[in-house]
């Protein structure tokens, strides 16, 4: 799987070899080498692996939101904010292998709308303690509520009517 995972890695980039292809993310010639000894691709890396069904174009996006995101320790306050808005039965509607990724995937998304709305409503490049954290969680469940669903939506499995987690009413927010 692994093997797999770094080929699609080799084909996203256009790299001929393992280590091309840590040159081409900037990192050295061994990277690579070093992830098959781990036996698991760095978090910041895999988006170029499963880009989830997005367009080269969102996940040109995504791509950038990750950077930001992983850059930057200090935000907490988007982690924070990405898990107040996961459902409380969020986790336990995921199935299967892909269920670490798809939770990746959607807590990663649900940061990138809370620094979007950082910067567009607040005006700012992050959180500046908790009175800013508190108006960001009132823009994310308002102006950016369309986005947040459908971030959610995005990254939930389809459910049926016979599934134990389907539930046809909107899902109830965490905290």
């Amino acid at each position: 799987m692994l093997e797999d995972q770094i080929r699609r890695l080799r084909e996203a980039v256009g790299a001929s070899s393992d280590s091309d292809l840590g040159v081409r993310l900037g990192l050295t010639r061994f990277a690579v080498s070093r992830w098959k000894s781990r036996g698991v691709i760095p978090v910041k890396y895999r988006y170029l692996v499963d880009r989830g069904g997005l367009s080269p174009i969102d996940a040109g996006v995504q791509q950038i939101a990750n950077e930001h995101i992983y850059s930057h320790a200090d935000n907490h306050y988007w982690l924070r904010a990405a898990l107040h808005l996961l459902p409380s039965n969020y986790a336990a509607s995921l199935q299967g292998m892909a269920r670490a990724l798809l939770l990746e995937f959607v807590v990663t998304r649900l940061m990138s709308a809370a620094a979007d709305a950082t910067v567009r409503e607040l005006g700012k490049a992050r959180c500046e303690g908790e009175p800013d954290y508190a108006k960001l969680l009132a823009i994310l469940n308002t102006t950016y509520a369309d986005r947040v669903r459908r971030v959610l939506d995005d990254g939930r499995p389809l459910e049926s009517p016979n599934s134990p987690h389907f539930n046809p009413k909107a899902p109830e927010r965490a905290g």
